[in-house]
C-alpha cells in the first residue's frame, strides 16, 4: 500500500499528506490491538520501499527523492542518508538556478556511486527555419555545466547528451577531451537532433571531426552506443567489446569510412545490435579494398538499414554476414523526411527504387543454399556457430521480424522473395505504395519445399502471425480488397492498421 501511494504521487492532485492513513476502528470496551503501521517499519525496509519506488522509471528516479524527502523529518534523513536515491543527474533547457542547485545536490549526495548523466539542451520552441546562430544555448552554457559536472566522470555510469545544433556538442566534444578514461561508462548516447543534416545536395559540414575523450580512451565497461548526427574521429573512438551500435542522421564528411565501420565492428564480436540509418556517401569508401574480407556478425540479432540512396546501402549490406538475425528494418529514410522540405523532391535522388535491397538478401539465401560450394570467411573470436560450414549463412531462416519503411519495391519481386522467410512471424509495411499491398496475397502463399529447400521451425506451414500496416486513405479500396483475401487465405493472421482512417465518404457504406 505505501509502494503504491509513493508512485501515485505523480498523479494530479495527489500530495503526500495522502501517504498518512487514518483506520476507523470500533468502539469497544476491550483496549484495541496493536497494528503495524508506516511508522513501526525499521529504517531499512522503509528504505528497500523507497528504492523500488525510486526506480520504477525515469521520471521517479529524478522526483520521488524529493518526494520522500518532505514528508516527515525521519523520511527526510532516511533519503538524504542514502546514496542511491540521487545517481540521476538530470540538466534541461530552459536552465534555471533551482534546477542547476538540485543537480549539484544530487552529485554530492550520490558520493562515490556510478551515476547516469542526461543533458537535454533543446529548446523547446526552436524551429529549423532560424539559423544556428540564433539558438538560445550557447558554449558558454556547456562550458559552465562540465565545470561542475566534469569531475565526477570517472562515476559516469551512463551518458546522454542531445542537443539541437551543432555548437553545444562540438563544445562538449572539446571538453570530453579531458577525459582518458571513462572506467564506468557502460552506455553513451551523443545526439545532435537534425536528421535533415545528410539530404543529399546540402553543403558538407566543416566542422572537423573530435577526437571522442582525447582518442582511444579506456572504456572498458562501454557495451551501447547511439551516435546521431555527430562529428567525431571514427579512427581512435575506442570503440569495443560493444553490444549495441546505433549510427545516425550522420552529415555529409561525418559518416565513418567502411573502414573505420569495419574496424569497430571487427572488435565487437559479440554485437547484437546493429542501426546503420541515414550515413552520408562517404561511409561507403573503401568498398573495393574490403570486398574480400567481409563483415562476419555471428551474434548479431537486430540489424536496421536505413539511406538517402540505395546503391550506398546495397554496397554495406553486401559486406555482412548476419546468419543469426531475428529483426530486419528496411528504411528509406528520404520518404519520411523530404515531405518537410521545400523544393525536393524524391526525383533528386540518383536511385529511388529500392528493389536492389530485395536482390543482395536473396544473394544471402542463394549462399546459405549453397554454402557448401562456398569459401568461407574467417569466423569472428567469440563466435558461437559450431559448424560454420553448415551455418554461417544462415540468413533468413533466423528471421522473425521484417520491417519496411517508406521503401518503394517492385511487387512482383517482393511477392516472390516474401515467401522465402519461411519463419518469418511478423511483418511490418509502413509508408509504402499502396501497390505493394497489393502484393501481399501472393507472398502469403506457404514456400514451396522443391524451390527453397531449408528448415523451417514449422514444418513447411506458414509462421507469419503478425500483419501490422500503417495505411493511408490513398488506394483504400485496392488494399481492403486485398487485405479481405489474405484474411480469407489466412483466417488465423491477426491483421494490424496503426493509423486511424479518416473516410467520410465511406462512413455509411459498411460494404466498403
Amino acid at each position: 500500500m505505501l509502494l503504491q501511494d509513493i508512485t501515485n504521487t505523480h498523479r494530479p492532485n495527489l500530495t503526500p499528506t495522502m501517504l498518512k492513513r487514518r483506520f476507523k476502528t470500533k468502539k469497544s470496551a476491550k483496549p484495541p490491538k496493536s497494528k503495524t503501521t508506516v511508522h513501526s517499519l525499521p529504517n531499512e525496509m522503509l528504505t528497500e520501499i523507497f528504492v523500488a519506488a525510486t526506480f520504477a522509471s525515469e521520471e521517479s528516479r529524478l522526483d520521488v527523492p524529493h518526494i520522500l524527502s518532505q514528508v516527515s523529518s525521519r523520511w527526510r534523513a532516511i533519503v538524504l542518508n542514502t546514496s542511491l536515491f540521487w545517481t540521476f543527474i538530470v540538466i534541461t533547457f530552459p536552465f534555471t538556478a533551482k534546477q542547476v542547485a538540485q543537480a549539484k545536490a544530487a552529485l554530492a549526495r550520490s558520493k562515490t556511486r556510478p551515476i547516469d548523466v542526461h543533458i537535454d539542451v533543446r529548446d523547446p520552441e526552436w524551429t529549423w527555419e532560424f539559423d544556428e546562430d540564433h539558438h538560445g544555448v550557447r558554449s558558454v552554457d556547456i562550458v559552465e555545466i562540465m565545470e561542475w559536472l566534469g569531475p565526477s566522470h570517472p562515476r559516469w555510469r551512463s551518458l546522454s547528451v542531445f542537443t539541437d545544433n551543432w555548437e553545444p556538442m562540438q563544445t562538449f566534444l572539446a571538453y570530453s577531451t579531458m577525459f582518458s578514461a571513462l572506467p564506468a561508462l557502460e552506455a553513451l548516447s551523443l545526439n545532435r537532433c537534425n536528421a535533415y543534416a545528410g539530404v543529399p545536395g546540402t553543403t558538407p559540414d566543416s566542422v572537423a571531426p573530435a577526437e571522442l575523450f582525447g582518442g582511444d580512451a579506456h572504456l572498458p565497461q562501454l557495451r551501447h552506443v547511439v551516435l546521431s548526427g555527430v562529428h567525431i574521429d571514427y579512427s581512435c573512438s575506442g570503440f569495443k567489446d560493444l553490444i549495441s551500435l546505433d549510427l545516425r542522421h550522420q552529415s555529409h564528411g561525418a559518416s565513418p569510412s567502411l573502414r573505420e565501420l569495419h574496424q569497430i565492428l571487427s572488435a565487437s564480436p559479440g554485437l547484437s545490435s546493429l542501426s546503420l540509418v541515414a550515413l552520408s556517401p562517404s561511409c561507403s569508401h573503401g568498398l573495393e579494398e574490403l570486398k574480400d574480407s567481409p563483415i562476419t556478425m555471428a551474434h548479431l540479432k537486430e540489424l536496421t538499414l536505413g539511406w538517402w540512396n540505395v546503391e550506398d546501402a546495397v554496397e554495406v549490406l553486401g559486406l555482412f554476414r548476419i546468419p543469426a538475425v531475428e529483426v530486419l528494418s528496411l528504411e528509406d529514410v528520404g520518404s519520411g523526411l523530404l515531405g518537410a522540405l521545400e523544393h525536393t523532391t524524391f526525383d533528386d535522388f540518383p536511385t529511388h527504387d529500392s528493389t536492389p535491397i530485395l536482390d543482395v538478401l536473396t544473394e544471402m539465401i542463394k549462399a546459405h543454399r549453397n554454402s557448401a560450394s562456398l569459401p568461407l570467411p574467417s569466423i569472428t573470436p567469440g563466435s558461437s556457430l559450431s559448424h560454420p560450414s553448415e551455418e554461417l549463412y544462415m540468413f533468413p531462416s533466423r528471421l522473425r521480424t521484417f520491417t519496411i519503411n517508406g521503401t518503394h519495391l517492385d511487387p512482383t519481386t517482393f511477392s516472390e522473395f516474401l515467401p522465402r522467410l519461411i519463419n518469418l512471424v511478423e511483418l511490418e509495411l509502413k509508408s509504402i505504395d499502396y501497390k505493394l499491398i497489393s502484393a501481399l496475397s501472393v507472398g502469403m502463399q506457404p514456400p514451396n519445399a522443391d524451390q527453397h529447400p531449408t528448415t523451417s521451425d514449422s514444418g513447411g506451414e506458414p509462421t507469419l502471425r503478425t500483419l501490422r500496416l500503417w495505411l493511408s486513405s490513398r488506394g483504400f479500396r485496392e488494399t481492403a480488397r486485398t487485405l479481405h483475401e489474405i484474411k480469407l487465405q489466412r483466417p488465423e493472421l491477426r491483421i494490424v492498421n496503426m493509423v486511424d482512417l479518416a473516410l467520410p465518404e465511406m462512413a455509411s457504406d459498411w460494404t466498403a
